[in-house]
C-alpha cells in the first residue's frame, strides 16, 4: 500500500503487533545521512536514553528495537508489544551528516514491513538538515503516521525540538566518553607493563634500555590516567546539565 504524506492509520489493520515489524528509511543523495528512532513518553520527551536507537547505540535494553544498516539507509526491527509502557511513541528521523540539506536529496523511501511504503524527493522538504519520517504511537492500539516533517533544526542543536535533540546529543556524548574511558584504562595498563619491563633490561646490564622502558611506560600510564580523568569530569558535567 502506497501512503501519502501525513497519513494516519491503525497499524493493526496491516500487522500483528505481537510480531516483529520492520521500519526502513532510505535516502538517495550526495551527502551522508544518519537515521534514528526516538522512544518518547506521553509528554513527547525522551523516556529513557537507552531507547534512542542509532548507529552508535543499535539496540534497546531488551532488543525491543534493533537498528541495522541496509543499502542506502537503516532498518529498525521493532517488537511493539514488548516495549515498556513508558514508551508511548516512536519517532523515526533522518538527518544530513555534514554539508547539505534535505531539499538536495534525490529520493527518500519509507517502508513499514512489506505492506506500507511512501516515497518523496527533495522538493517535499525545506532546506533543513533533519526531518521526521514516520511515527508509531499508542492510541487505542498502535497507530502510524507517515509524517515527513521538518525536525526543527539539526541533531546537534534544536529549534522547537530542544528536549529531543539535546537528549540525542547527550547519548552520543556518553558513548564517546565511554570509549575514552576504555582507551584511558587500557593505556594505563599498558604503561604499567612497560614500566615494569625495565627489570629485564637492568638484569642484562642495559641501563639505557631500563631507563627508557621505565620512563616511557610511566609517560603512557600518565597520559591514560589523564584521558580517563578528563572523561570522568566531562561525564559528571553532562549529568548535571
Amino acid at each position: 500500500m502506497i501512503i501519502e504524506r501525513d497519513t494516519y492509520n491503525n497499524l493493526e489493520r496491516f500487522f500483528e503487533t505481537r510480531c516483529p515489524i520492520k521500519v526502513t528509511l532510505q535516502i538517495n543523495g550526495a551527502a551522508t545521512y544518519d537515521y534514528c528512532c526516538f522512544g518518547l513518553d506521553a509528554n513527547e520527551k525522551i523516556a529513557d536514553e537507552r531507547y534512542v536507537i542509532f548507529y552508535n547505540q543499535p539496540s534497546s535494553p531488551a532488543n525491543e528495537i534493533v537498528g541495522a544498516n541496509v543499502v542506502g539507509g537503516m532498518e529498525f526491527t521493532i517488537n511493539l508489544d514488548d516495549l515498556p509502557q513508558t514508551i508511548q511513541k516512536l519517532v523515526f528521523t533522518a538527518s544530513v551528516d555534514g554539508a547539505g540539506n534535505m531539499r538536495e536529496i534525490s529520493s527518500h523511501k519509507i517502508s513499514i514491513g512489506d505492506k506500507i511504503s511512501a516515497a518523496f524527493d527533495g522538493s517535499d522538504f525545506k532546506r533543513k538538515k533533519s526531518i521526521i519520517s514516520a511515527e508509531i504511537y499508542r492510541a487505542d492500539g498502535w497507530q502510524f503516521n507517515i509524517a515527513v516533517d521538518d525536525f526543527g533544526g539539526t541533531l546537534d542543536g534544536a529549534d522547537n525540538s530542544e528536549g529531543t535533540t539535546k537528549s540525542f546529543g547527550r547519548t552520543v556524548a556518553k558513548g564517546a566518553l565511554k570509549a575514552a574511558k576504555i582507551v584511558g584504562n587500557t593505556a594505563m595498563e599498558i604503561g604499567k607493563v612497560m614500566a615494569k619491563s625495565h627489570n629485564r633490561y637492568a638484569l642484562r646490564g642495559d641501563v639505557t634500555g631500563a631507563l627508557t622502558a621505565a620512563t616511557f611506560g610511566i609517560a603512557v600510564s600518565l597520559v591514560g590516567k589523564g584521558v580517563k580523568e578528563t572523561a570522568d569530569h566531562v561525564d559528571k558535567l553532562l549529568d548535571k546539565n
